[in-house]
């Protein structure tokens, strides 16, 4: 099996922990059929430091939001460095996700 470092992808652990750890704490205990999911990604995040590909895809996912591909879908609704920053965090995520692509190949 394939592994790889979250620093090859351009991310830390401690990041995608808090995005993680600040999706759950958005919901205010709330269900959502997705905190096991991230609940999940936490204990891998937390349990290795390579990570299988798929893996990787999973975690990466977590550093953008569903309010950064709004801010680029309704660019006139938000300040310029909103959109800088969203546009910043896309375009990360989708380098990672060449980089895993190539090695899944």
């Amino acid at each position: 099996m394939r592994t790889i470092s979250l620093d090859v992808l351009g991310y830390s652990k401690k990041s995608l922990v808090k995005a993680i750890q600040t999706f759950i704490d958005s919901q205010g205990g709330f269900e959502d059929e997705r905190i096991p999911y991230a609940n999940e990604c936490l204990s891998i995040l937390n349990s290795k430091n390579e990570f299988s590909l798929d893996e990787a895809e999973s975690l990466v996912w977590w550093s953008v939001t569903s309010s950064d591909e709004c801010c680029l879908e309704n660019r006139e609704n938000y300040e310029p460095w909103e959109v800088a920053l969203a546009t910043r965090k896309i375009n990360k995520l989708d380098r990672a996700l060449d980089i895993i692509k190539t090695k899944q190949q």
